[in-house]
């Protein structure tokens, strides 16, 4: 007879380390962003999360939404690479 027991769910663990910060200024994220770069972090590993509203009072025109870009054949096509 076959064994009818439940089959027992696994948990993967993925052990990347995160850093997560809130800025109040443009000034003060664009300082953290160099501070990562200069300690070696790669510029594609850093992304920026935040509230469509808060970004347009905090950054002004200062990021761009994928949406924007994703059908724009004039859209920059490789690496955003910093000032």
């Amino acid at each position: 007879m076959p064994d009818l027991e439940k089959p027992q769910s696994k948990t993967m663990v993925i052990e990347i380390p995160e850093a997560v910060g809130v800025f109040d200024t443009l000034e003060d994220l664009q300082q953290a962003f160099y501070d990562l770069r200069m300690i070696g972090i790669h510029h594609s590993e850093i992304s920026l999360l935040g509230d469509e509203k808060a970004l347009k009072e905090k950054l002004g025109k200062a990021y761009w939404r994928s949406a924007d870009l994703e059908d724009d054949p004039h859209a920059p096509r490789a690496n955003f690479v910093s000032e």
